[in-house]
């Protein structure tokens, strides 16, 4: 953590709670003084102080320590215990070595934390939504879903978490813009559009950014039971 990122973020959260530099003082028992030097990146705060600050911004530590909001995903109550933990276990060792062990610690936790979270998804089935349509019945959508799990089957390092049926249509300019391009000498009207969910584990090595994705997937017939893709990305 360096004392500017630190004093950005807090400076930002102080804000979002309406509350004043004296204000945050008087809570913190600390004077309006320090925390604007906090606020300037002039200095860190003492060890002991950071649990309190957590409580008063309505932040977990975890985020305090990162400056940064974490995802719902992450058990913060646990990690929270796991790092006052440490921070008592630092106390006298001054606050550079204490922030460098603290440090070390949360990192340690992400990861541990994010591998978790990549298991639970490697470990459960891709959930499938066939929805309903009036134009393709169940056995079409289904044939469909598979092309989609064929393609995102070769996306390395990536798992498909759910498919959903999401309608037939395609907005007029997805439309225009594949009878642009296609080879097909005729204007195509059949479309699938679906909601698709995929898991990127961290530190992947395909480009991908870490996490969970929601795209919208957008499928064409070209010939009667020939389907390819239209366009997929960021709906």
């Amino acid at each position: 953590m360096q004392p500017e990122e630190f004093g950005k973020y807090l400076s930002e959260q102080r804000k979002k709670n309406n509350l004043t530099q004296q204000q945050l003082a008087d809570k913190l028992h600390v004077t309006s003084s320090a925390v604007s030097k906090w606020e300037r990146g002039l200095s860190l705060p003492d060890i002991s102080k950071f649990e309190d600050i957590a409580k008063v911004l309505d932040l977990s530590l975890l985020e305090v320590m990162q400056c940064r909001e974490e995802s719902a995903q992450v058990n913060k109550e646990e990690i929270d215990r796991t790092i006052a933990d440490t921070m008592k276990m630092s106390y006298g060792k001054g606050i550079r070595k204490a922030m460098i062990i603290v440090a070390c610690v949360v990192s340690v936790i992400l990861l541990i934390a994010a591998g978790s979270i990549g298991y639970q998804h490697a470990l459960r089935p891709t959930r499938i939504n066939y929805g309903e349509s009036e134009m393709f019945d169940r056995k079409q959508i289904a044939d469909v879903i598979d092309l989609i799990r064929e393609e995102t089957g070769r996306w390395q390092q990536v798992k498909l978490v759910s498919v959903s049926y999401g309608g037939d249509e395609a907005t007029i300019k997805e439309a225009e813009y594949y009878n642009s391009i296609s080879s097909v000498k005729k204007v195509l009207t059949d479309y699938m559009v679906f909601e698709v969910e995929f898991y990127s584990p961290p530190f992947n090595t395909t480009g991908w950014g870490s996490g969970t994705h929601h795209w919208k997937w957008i499928m064409v017939q070209i010939e009667p039971g020939q389907w390819e893709t239209l366009t997929y990305g960021h709906g």
